[in-house]
């Protein structure tokens, strides 16, 4: 988008939220810092105490380690090719990256960020969820029509799970029962019971569907389509359909902050994030992020919103005003 339409769009998004929307609980609506890290940041996650935000560096086969107190970059950590997808354990021990191009699991011991394992894992690990009691790993991987599970006690491979073609985003519902995986050249979402890893459902949904989050009751399941330019609201008993959200162009990712009252969906076209109250499922506000904007995660706390923006090689911070 040229600058000053996206200039433009967003000083009338902010308008229409400081006149009309503006809702009395505060979320974090503006950003307070910019944080340079290495090349081609794709994925972010925040340890479980919310102390730090661990980013892969796809380009550069790093991960960088952001100090949440200050927001300052405490470590790089050095990978396999392509790292991208990740997921730490239930106590944030350890985290799970997924070197695509290297087509392994590496695992990082986060006292000392120290890589202690490396796991074969073909044809190429895409994303990861974990299940709450840490004694699974649901991995998406490139080009393929199935999602596999790693045991983690001893890292053994169970028999893979077809869903569909090229899934791609993953998530574990907080209790645990389900998985739900986005099929994106089917246009699909499927849910998999983990007490068997049988897919109790697949639903259509819009163009190159790609991440999702879950809501914290597991009762709901939010899913970007990116050709579409949308957000969808899932019932995550039977995948029905219950909302479809506009919201900006090529939506890439999706978060909840804790509370599941905001829902933060990062524009990569628009270089934006958009702000989705679930309760009256209306874009309230657009803020502003880097190049190329790709993932986007809030802390535990709900107190900052993390963004990852490919294309110029920062983190874009949120915070409360």
């Amino acid at each position: 988008m040229y600058p000053m339409r996206r200039l433009a769009r967003w000083v009338a998004a902010a308008a229409l939220c400081a006149c009309a929307c503006r809702q009395p609980d505060s979320y974090p609506d503006a950003v307070i810092r910019t944080i340079p890290v290495r090349k081609f940041p794709v994925v972010a996650a925040a340890t479980p105490d919310g102390r730090y935000v661990y980013v892969t560096n796809h380009y550069s086969d790093t991960v960088s380690v952001i100090r949440t107190s200050d927001d300052s970059v405490v470590a790089e950590v050095a990978t396999e090719d392509g790292p991208g997808g990740m997921a730490f354990t239930p106590g944030g021990g350890h985290l799970y990256v997924c070197n695509r191009m290297a087509s392994t699991i590496q695992v990082i011991r986060t006292s000392d960020n120290t890589v202690v394992r490396s796991i074969p894992a073909e044809p190429g690990p895409m994303n990861a969820a974990i299940t709450p009691d840490g004694t699974f790993l649901y991995v998406t991987m490139e080009d393929t029509t199935d999602v596999f599970v790693l045991r983690t006690a001893d890292t053994t491979f169970l028999p893979s799970i077809r869903t569909g073609n090229n899934p791609v985003a993953i998530a574990v519902a907080p209790d645990g029962r389900h998985v739900f995986v986005t099929n994106w050249m089917d246009r699909t979402v499927s849910a998999i019971r983990t007490s068997d890893n049988a897919v109790v459902a697949t639903v259509r949904v819009g163009s190159w569907p790609w991440w999702l989050a879950v809501t914290a009751g597991s009762d709901a399941v939010w899913v970007v389509n990116r050709k579409s330019n949308s957000v969808m609201r899932l019932r995550a008993s039977d995948l029905a359909v219950e909302q479809t959200i506009a919201v900006g162009e090529e939506p890439l990712a999706v978060a909840l902050l804790p509370g599941d009252r905001y829902l933060y969906v990062s524009n990569t076209d628009d270089d934006d994030v958009a702000v989705v109250d679930t309760d009256s499922n209306a874009v309230i506000l657009r803020l502003l992020a880097g190049d190329g904007t790709s993932n986007v995660v809030p802390l535990p706390s709900g107190e900052k919103v993390y963004v990852t923006n490919l294309l110029d090689n920062t983190v874009t911070v949120y915070g409360r005003q």
